[in-house]
């Protein structure tokens, strides 16, 4: 019983980082609407390092 209540919980954690990931990226998307290139690749940079943050967040705090 142990062993499966380990893996529901890394289940639900993985789940949870997948949710988390999901929504700052698609507030980042809906947030920024771009009219030209330069904006485009702004959007895109911010989505990456957005996507960085939460993966140093994560990283921090699960060990």
């Amino acid at each position: 019983m142990g062993y499966n209540g380990l893996m529901f919980k890394d289940l639900v954690i993985f789940s949870l980082r997948i949710c988390l990931v999901v929504v700052v990226w698609t507030a980042a998307w809906r947030l920024i609407q771009p009219k030209t290139q330069s904006l485009r690749i702004l959007r895109a940079a911010l989505i990456a390092l957005t996507m960085l943050a939460v993966l140093a967040l994560v990283r921090f705090t699960t060990g």
